[in-house]
Formats: structure tokens, sequence, C-alpha cells
């Protein structure tokens, strides 16, 4: 048994490997900012976009366009927006990181040697990156759908325009 390694032995580079895991709460902190970031613009730009389109076409307008609030291209436009801005207040308010918190700290880690909770928080830093990646690209995935369904609302806004131009 002298021939067995320690622990230690085993795995020199847990000193290291700790600072990349710290690292690793920094990015997910950061990613999922920006990807809420991007979220809020969408929620700010979008309606905003909508009624700015709107107001002009009909300030600017010659012809005296009469609109119908009641064609199926507007009212389909609306339902869009309203599910766009319901998919960015419903992902910003579900879910979270995942994070170390004080209290697993101190009930699960204190009585570690500096190097079992360097080895330990290497493991959970790694189980945390995974949760954090994948609610981060769901996030993602939702701001991209929300682009999408804001282009087919925008090509219904302009459809709806020109019929009405058309009408007149």
């Amino acid at each position: 048994m002298e021939n067995e390694l320690s622990n230690e032995e085993k795995y020199p580079s847990v000193k290291y490997a700790y600072d990349i895991a710290l690292k690793s709460y920094d990015w997910a902190i950061q990613r999922s900012d920006a990807v809420d970031n991007g979220i809020d613009k969408l929620l700010a730009w979008i309606p905003s976009l909508n009624i700015g389109i709107i107001a002009i076409i009909f300030s600017t307008s010659k012809n005296n366009i009469i609109a119908s609030f009641h064609s199926n291209l507007f009212l389909f436009a609306m339902v869009l927006l309203a599910c766009i801005i319901i998919l960015g207040f419903s992902t910003k308010m579900k879910g979270s990181l995942t994070l170390v918190t004080p209290a697993i700290l101190f009930n699960q880690f204190l009585n570690l040697s500096e190097w079992e909770f360097k080895k330990d928080t290497v493991y959970n830093a790694g189980q945390h990156y995974e949760a954090n990646r994948l609610f981060i690209n769901r996030k993602g995935l939702i701001s991209t759908a929300m682009t999408i369904i804001f282009i087919i609302e925008a090509i219904s806004i302009a459809l709806w325009i020109i019929s009405l131009s058309q009408a007149y």
C-alpha cells in the first residue's frame, strides 16, 4: 500500500481548477445579464416601434386613410405583439442562475480541508455551470423567438398598411 497516492497527489491541479471554477460563475452572471439586457431592449423597442410606425403612417398620409383596426392583419399583428411581451416578461421572471450560497458553504464545506474544499467546489461549479448554461441558452432561444415573431409581426403591420393605402 506504500504505492497508493493520496487524493492530493492524484489530483495536483485542484488549485488551478478551483480558480477556473470560480470564474465560471462570473461568466454565467455576465452571460445571463447580457441575455436579460437583450430581452429588455426587445421589450422596450418592439412596442415602441409598432406605435411609432402606425403614428408616422397616419400622420404623414396624404390620402386621409381611415384605419380599419378590425382587419385580420392588424389583429394578427397585435396578437403577435402580445405574445412577444408575454414571452419576454415570463422569461425574465422564471428561473434563476445556480450559484454558491453561503448557507451551503456553512452547512457542507466548513469542515473540509482546504484541498477538499477546493476539490468539492470544482465539482459543484461543474454541476452549476451545466445548469446555468442550459438556463441561459433557454433564455437566448426565447430571445431569438421573440425576434422572429417580431419580424412576422412587422410584416403583418406592413401588409395591413399596404392594404389600407390600396383601399383608398
